[in-house]
């Protein structure tokens, strides 16, 4: 019986030290995504009060996460390079004033990187960023991708108005900003395979989507997975788990379009 039994426990062992050898293999840097970053009356998926945005820059900083930008990101996929299993991305989505508002302070202050996707004929519309706040954000250290021209959901549209949406885009907020637009953001995360052809062809080098595609571990640089972060996000175990580097893992995946 004492050998059945110890049997059973090796053979559970080794299935548990094969699974997490495995686990440890899919670790995947943690690209944070918040939208709103502002006072609501009730909590929201895309919103994150300014005091629960510094909670979580906070936690990065005094956990010794090494947060980098999204250029330094995508150059490491790039190159094969190693990143640290406490590496961290900072995403923002959708323009909105709040994110000068209440975001550029505490990310000054904790000296924190960041990308924002901005949809081009959103600037200077009401409740959405100015040219002259995106220009200080770009000169705080702000990468500034884009997110189509209208934020409309690319999937449902015909192929001119994906295409015009995908180019033009680059295109404006290029001239708009003075600067190469090297990054996209797909809006609500839909996209199909011409809609990434398209977005390779316009000469974007990545493009972040939320939870949706079949790529949970990033390995194509045009279906980046992205965590999102808001209100509910309010303790250390919960912002462990997200920026473990697992939580793609076991996380369910949404159907692209």
């Amino acid at each position: 019986m004492k050998k059945v039994i110890g049997f059973i426990c090796l053979t559970v062992l080794l299935i548990v030290s094969i699974f997490a050898l495995w686990v440890s293999t899919k670790y995947t840097v943690p690209i944070m995504m918040y939208h709103n970053v502002d006072y609501t009356e009730k909590q929201e998926a895309n919103w994150v009060s300014p005091e629960r945005f510094e909670t979580h820059m906070a936690f990065l900083e005094d956990h010794h996460y090494d947060v980098i930008s999204f250029s330094d990101f995508i150059e490491a996929k790039k190159n094969g390079k190693k990143l640290s299993r406490k590496t961290v991305v900072i995403t923002f989505d959708d323009g909105y004033d709040n994110n000068y508002t209440y975001a550029l302070p505490v990310l000054r202050k904790h000296n924190l990187p960041a990308i924002l996707f901005m949809p081009s004929a959103r600037i200077d519309k009401e409740g959405h960023l100015t040219l002259a706040q995106l220009q200080e954000m770009m000169n705080s250290g702000i990468e500034i991708g884009s997110h189509t021209r209208n934020h409309e959901y690319l999937p449902d549209k015909p192929l001119s108005f994906q295409k015009d949406e995908i180019f033009l885009s680059k295109k404006e907020l290029g001239a708009a900003l003075n600067t190469n637009i090297m990054y996209f953001a797909y809006p609500i995360g839909g996209f199909s395979d011409e809609i990434v052809k398209m977005v390779r062809e316009a000469g974007y080098d990545a493009a972040a989507t939320t939870n949706r595609g079949y790529d949970r571990f990033n390995d194509d640089l045009y279906e980046l997975n992205r965590i999102r972060f808001s209100d509910k996000d309010n303790s250390d175990m919960i912002l462990r788990a997200k920026l473990s580097g697992y939580y793609n893992l076991f996380r369910g995946l949404k159907n692209p379009n």
